[in-house]
């Protein structure tokens, strides 16, 4: 047994993923925008694409950018 910090114990969550971008990955959508230098929601709608609000256009994800999940879900 041992003590982990929070951030080490939310990235062990069944629904937690995998971040890549340009062949590397991360723990965490977090850790990805830091090492960018932009914002968590960037990262996400880099990822998985998004629909502007006002307009209705639907901006696909970038190239080089993607998500796994960490682990894979048991079928029952």
């Amino acid at each position: 047994c041992r003590l982990v910090s929070r951030k080490e114990n939310l990235q062990n969550k069944r629904d937690s993923y995998i971040w890549s971008y340009d062949g590397k990955e991360y723990g965490s959508a977090q850790d990805l925008a830091d090492v960018l230098g932009v914002k968590v929601d960037t990262i996400f709608k880099r990822t998985v694409g998004y629909t502007h609000n006002q307009t209705g256009t639907y901006y696909a994800p970038k190239e080089g950018y993607s998500r796994r999940l960490k682990y894979e879900k048991e079928n029952k």
